[in-house]
């Protein structure tokens, strides 16, 4: 039986580091690296795997916008999503990103391929690996004690800039995820007024077309608070003080990053952020960040 190699690029450090750390350990596999343009990706997401590109070689690239509009966000938000996603409903990373993918290995299986599914979990996150299923799934950070220190120094050993989205957040989520903390919101409008400008259109779009479900990407409120400047006072220090809270779980494990709230340079564990968000959207936040 044929085997078939795969491993799903987020537009993440921790994937990315993997399809490097797999190129310098392990050369000779034939590794299929994937990578699902949704159309609403971040340009500094894109601008890292063009980078990433030119060292591991060809990203395959699923682009769910423009195949046929079957998959694209604003063609279901007008059809069978009336209202926006949301942690309780999930439907864009399900429709948009987890599907096609899903689709795609089910195919080489069709066509008699056994799959191995590289997964970028690290040795300092909780994820478990999946067991009891008809394709592999493999983990080398965990089997390695690969922690989220040594994703940057993978990175940066290579010769690859960090992913510039970390000066304004610290994720490559599409730009119309509700996922975003009200300050992630305020810094996409500051940094990219057009894309802010595309989300706040679309949030009208869904209010018009709500059936009493979620229809502001904030929850509760609509996206043109955070165009006041009070309001984006607010929330910098909503966050700046939920750094502050995180940053007392804190000991020796820590990572430096520039703070895009006071310009100051912290040390923050992402392992230990992710674990204070949760895993919510049972498991879909993986494939957007990963």
């Amino acid at each position: 039986m044929n085997t078939k190699r795969l491993l799903e690029l987020s537009g993440g450090m921790d994937s990315a580091a993997l399809a490097l750390l797999l190129k310098e350990k392990q050369p000779e596999l034939e590794i299929e690296y994937i990578y699902i343009d949704t159309g609403y990706n971040l340009p500094e997401a894109t601008e890292f795997m063009a980078a990433l590109e030119e060292k591991i070689g060809k990203i395959t690239r699923i682009n769910t916008a423009n195949d046929g509009l079957k998959k694209d966000f604003v063609k279901l938000l007008n059809s069978t999503q009336p209202t926006l996603p949301s942690v309780r409903k999930s439907w864009c990373t399900v429709s948009i990103k987890q599907k096609p993918y899903i689709d795609m290995i089910n195919g080489l299986k069709a066509d008699g391929f056994e799959v191995i599914q590289y997964l970028s979990y690290r040795s300092d996150d909780r994820n478990k690996v999946p067991s009891n299923t008809d394709i592999s799934f493999l983990a080398p950070f965990k089997e390695a004690g690969i922690g989220s220190n040594d994703v940057r120094d993978i990175i940066e050993r290579n010769g690859i800039e960090l992913p510039k989205y970390l000066s304004y957040r610290s994720n490559p989520f599409c730009f119309l995820c509700y996922r975003q903390t009200n300050q992630e919101w305020a810094n996409l409008a500051r940094v990219h007024p057009d894309l802010f400008a595309q989300a706040l259109a679309l949030e009208k779009q869904a209010l018009e077309n709500s059936k009493g479900g979620d229809t502001y990407f904030l929850g509760s409120q609509p996206l043109d608070v955070l165009e006041t400047i009070e309001a984006k006072q607010h929330f910098i220090g909503k966050e700046i003080e939920t750094i502050s809270r995180i940053r007392k779980k804190i000991e020796r494990r820590t990572k430096h990053s520039d703070n895009p709230l006071t310009g100051d340079d912290i040390k923050i564990d992402y392992s230990i952020i992710e674990n204070e968000i949760g895993d919510e959207g049972n498991g879909a936040c993986l494939t957007c960040y990963k």
